[in-house]
């Protein structure tokens, strides 16, 4: 089983590393550095064949352009996510924090507080839409205009993404109701952790309880928020 698990991961990683995109983002470099720690301790002949193509694809990297893409599919978040399932005892994960990805929300009195790829069609309205990756509905919605949509835009990604739909339903005192529809977002499931905030909350180190994601930290928001 053990051997099974780690030539999976090797072409999990193998994959992610052949992807050009990849190696310039901190999604490929923080589920390197995971693996590097979490395989430290596994012996035998498979286990240091992984680790000399770790610290190869660590080398090759590219300097670090992009915290998160957002990208759908995430390879590194399918090949973490990949050994999450099979791992079970045989490999132990640690804790990645994400490589800081912040913003810098507008100044009182603006809303949305947070740019995005969304469409703002009545600040005054009632109902938010998050359509997850499904990247061409808010434009079609936004040409019903429906009565009472406020806002509607895609969210992609776990941390960041939730991050700004937080900041903008909480400061938006007309908002009641926020609606999540589309594709989720493979990999990062930003879908299901939006979802798992609302019923857990964060842990101590900011982490959505619950979200299947690899990297669900919410680093742009407060626990009151």
């Amino acid at each position: 089983m053990r051997e099974g698990i780690l030539r999976q991961l090797q072409a999990d990683l193998k994959a992610s590393f052949e992807t050009p995109k990849c190696r310039k983002c901190g999604c490929l470099r923080d589920v390197l550095i995971a693996m590097q720690q979490a395989t430290d301790h596994l012996m035998g002949e498979d286990a240091d064949a992984l680790r000399t193509d770790i610290a190869s694809f660590l080398n090759g990297l590219e300097i670090t352009e992009y915290a998160c893409l957002g990208c759908d599919p995430c390879p590194p978040a399918i090949a973490e996510n990949h050994i999450f399932e099979m791992a079970g005892g045989v490999i132990r994960l640690p804790m990645v924090r994400p490589s800081p990805c912040a913003f810098t929300p507008r100044p009182v009195g603006q809303w949305p507080v947070v740019a995005g790829e969304y469409r703002v069609l009545d600040r005054q309205g009632t109902i938010a839409v998050s359509t997850l990756a499904s990247a061409d509905l808010p434009g079609k919605l936004a040409e019903l205009r429906p009565k009472g949509l406020a806002i509607v835009g895609k969210l992609e990604t776990e941390n960041i993404g939730v991050d700004k739909v937080v900041k903008n339903v909480v400061t938006n005192p007309y908002l009641q109701i926020l609606i999540v529809a589309g594709q989720e977002s493979k990999g990062h499931q930003s879908g299901q952790a939006l979802l798992a905030l609302m019923e857990n909350g964060v842990d101590e180190q900011q982490r959505i309880i619950g979200a299947r994601g690899k990297r669900p930290f919410l680093r742009n928001v407060t626990p009151k928020e």
